[in-house]
């Protein structure tokens, strides 16, 4: 049957508390068999979680656009904001990141999370840092959205067939923002406005003359070109 742990021995390998333990094991996140009202964990099922949660921790905040990346079957090689780990360690990852946004979903009183985004993934896949943003999207039916009470608060989750049809041909492709070309080329972030605006570059988030610009690896190429020039 191979070695297990009791829950006690669990947590000091996941350096957490036996508390902990138990709430990951009925939220079905560690598997374990209950003998005689003691839990027995095998020792691959410890290992495996706690191979997740590193993997989750190496990846930081750059995994909610990672995981809209992967869902929507995008190919991520030129993918800008982190050294891309091997693929085991993204599959790790987003398995982990998939078990903490069901439990949000939950707390919403959502139970099929499949056909939804969350605002965070949303706005880390458009490189967005104000929420506002999003909010404006939906406002303006740029996205649709489903709004939860939760309390006094009004919060929304995105339709992701709304935005699989908001990114259009750019659905495949992983995004750059002017800030990050700005770096790049050592250039100021309102060179870079201006050069897509004179050359019909990249896309605008919404179409006023405020929003924030989006561009794909050939825009970056393309810039390159036009500012050595």
């Amino acid at each position: 049957m191979g070695s297990e742990y009791n829950v006690n021995q669990a947590a000091a390998v996941l350096d957490t508390n036996p508390r902990t333990v138990r709430r990951h094991i009925e939220r079905k996140w560690i598997k374990a068999r209950l003998v005689d009202k003691s839990y027995k964990i095998k020792e691959e099922a410890v290992a495996r979680f706690k191979s997740k949660m590193a993997a989750r921790s190496l990846l930081g905040n750059a995994i909610e656009e990672i995981y809209v990346l992967r869902r929507h079957n995008t190919h991520y090689s030129k993918f800008s904001d982190v050294t891309m780990e091997c693929p085991s360690t993204i599959d790790l990852a987003v398995e982990r990141y998939e078990e903490e946004r069901m439990l949000h979903f939950q707390a919403l009183g959502i139970t099929r999370a499949k056909p939804y985004l969350l605002g965070k993934e949303v706005a880390a896949r458009l490189k967005i840092a104000d929420y506002h943003v999003i909010n404006r999207m939906i406002n303006e039916g740029y996205i649709k959205a489903r709004q939860i009470q939760t309390g006094t608060q009004f919060k929304n989750v995105i339709q992701d067939k709304s935005f699989r049809e908001y990114l259009g041909k750019d659905l495949n492709n992983p995004f750059y923002n002017s800030k990050y070309i700005a770096n790049l080329l050592g250039v100021t972030v309102y060179k870079i406005d201006r050069t897509a605006k004179n050359n019909g570059l990249g896309r605008k988030i919404v179409q006023t003359d405020n929003s924030h610009y989006l561009f794909i690896y050939e825009d970056l190429l393309t810039f390159t070109q036009i500012l050595k020039k």
